[in-house]
């Protein structure tokens, strides 16, 4: 089970948990996202949402931490933002910061 969240504050930050029962593994990662990577995400042109790319970013993240333990695996992954949980599911968004994350998906 993966489970991934984002938050925005002052700053903004993403986390993911991978409870791999089988392998018996719990693993956990977290940070802050650059000040220009969450401007580059809507913080610039009249847009100050950046939720939804907050909450797509641990999706992507996870993809690249635990490839090799996901990869050929049936994954469940819970996302508590519904703008970002549809669009993983779609693989897209009408956001182009999320299109563009949606894709790394």
């Amino acid at each position: 089970m993966l489970l991934t969240d984002g938050a925005v504050e002052d700053i903004v930050t993403v986390g993911g948990v991978l409870d791999d029962r089988q392998a018996g593994v719990l693993e956990h990662f977290g940070a802050e996202v650059p000040r220009a990577v969450a401007k580059s995400w809507g913080r610039t042109g009249g847009r100050e949402q950046v939720i939804g790319q907050t909450e797509v970013a641990p999706l992507v993240l996870a993809g690249r931490v635990w490839k090799r333990r996901i990869e050929d695996r049936q994954v469940i992954a819970v996302v508590d933002n519904d703008s970002a949980r549809d669009a993983a599911i779609r693989g897209y968004s009408p956001s182009l910061p999320s299109a563009y994350l949606v894709a790394q998906l």
